[in-house]
């Protein structure tokens, strides 16, 4: 990410969107605030269908 600025007449309803989106998916959204220095967002999102795809043994068995 990179700082963005403030706009005036913003709405503040990025962050909510995204909390959503991140909770629809099984996934998270968490902050770390520094005071002074700023803050950081973390955006989580499982790798379940890789993680299927991999752990899947083969069925069929090949001709010798």
């Amino acid at each position: 990410f990179e700082r963005g600025s403030s706009r005036p007449g913003g709405h503040g309803l990025g962050l909510a969107t995204v909390k959503r989106l991140a909770e629809a998916h099984g996934g998270s959204v968490s902050v770390r605030t520094h005071v002074g220095a700023g803050s950081t967002f973390e955006l989580r999102l499982p790798r379940a269908a890789l993680a299927l795809r991999v752990a899947a043994p083969a069925t069929e068995a090949r001709p010798s």
